[in-house]
């Protein structure tokens, strides 16, 4: 056996250790002895403009802040509910959000999953009392296709 060889298997199986199941895939083993252990400045440049996708809580606070605001990013919904929830039912929304002030917790209180959509139940509080928030998405999409807030007086 060459050393070429000798050198390709050892970092196969050092990458298998190492968690990367594909190290056995064709062409792995010639790029892991072809890759360059440093990095070029525009890969580092690129990692260092990458923005973080939120995650479903992340995105489900940011919809509600944007509900409460009435600036909701309305490429975020499904066509069904983009048609649904309309400016004057946002605008709505807003106007009843609005004299509770800024939350003092947003906890989700449950999470269910049907018909291919992923929903978090959110319950909102605020000193003059609370805000039941269902936020869902269609896990395909990833756009929201549900979205209910009911406040203590609705």
């Amino acid at each position: 056996m060459r050393i070429q060889s000798w050198v390709i298997a050892i970092v196969c199986l050092a990458t298998l250790a190492a968690g990367n199941p594909r190290a056995w895939a064709p062409g792995a083993a010639r790029a892991a002895t072809t890759a360059s252990p440093v990095p070029s400045a525009r890969a580092s440049a690129h990692a260092a403009t990458a923005t973080a996708i939120p995650g479903p809580l992340e995105r489900a606070r940011i919809a509600y802040d944007g509900i409460a605001a009435g600036t909701l990013d309305r490429s975020t919904l499904s066509p069904e509910l983009a048609s649904e929830l309309s400016a004057a039912r946002l605008a709505t929304l807003s106007a009843a959000l609005e004299p509770l002030g800024a939350p003092q917790s947003f906890t989700l209180v449950g999470t269910h999953g049907s018909g291919g959509a992923t929903t978090y139940d959110f319950s909102v509080r605020y000193a003059a009392g609370g805000v039941t928030f269902t936020y869902g998405f269609n896990d395909a999409t990833h756009l929201v296709d549900k979205l209910y807030v009911r406040t203590a007086r609705s």
